[in-house]
C-alpha cells in the first residue's frame, strides 16, 4: 500500500464518516474520534485507525461525547442519531 493511500485527508475523513468537516473538526478539539496527525498546517488520519473507529468497542462511548457536544437535545433526536452512528460502524 502506498504511503499516500495509508494516510487520508480531513475531508476524505469525513466524508467516509459520513460527517462535514466542522463535524470532524469538533471531534478532533473534544478528543473524539480517530487520531489526527497535523503535517504543516494539515490534518491527516491513518486509514486503518479510522476504519478501527468506525467498528471499535469504543463506539458506545463515542456516540455519548458525540451527543454531549450537541445542546438541547430531545430523547427522540439522540435516539435516532445514536442508532445512526451505529449503523455507520456495522
Amino acid at each position: 500500500m502506498a504511503l499516500i493511500d495509508q494516510y487520508w485527508s480531513a475531508t476524505r475523513t469525513a466524508e467516509e464518516l459520513g460527517v462535514v468537516i466542522v463535524t470532524l473538526r469538533s471531534w478532533r478539539n473534544n478528543g473524539i474520534g480517530p487520531a489526527a496527525y497535523l503535517r504543516g498546517s494539515r490534518w491527516f488520519y491513518k486509514a486503518d485507525e479510522v476504519q478501527a473507529w468506525m467498528s471499535g468497542a469504543e463506539n458506545e462511548h463515542n456516540v455519548e461525547q458525540i451527543l454531549n457536544l450537541i445542546p438541547d437535545l430531545t430523547d427522540e433526536q439522540k435516539a435516532r442519531i445514536s442508532s445512526a452512528l451505529y449503523q455507520r460502524s456495522l
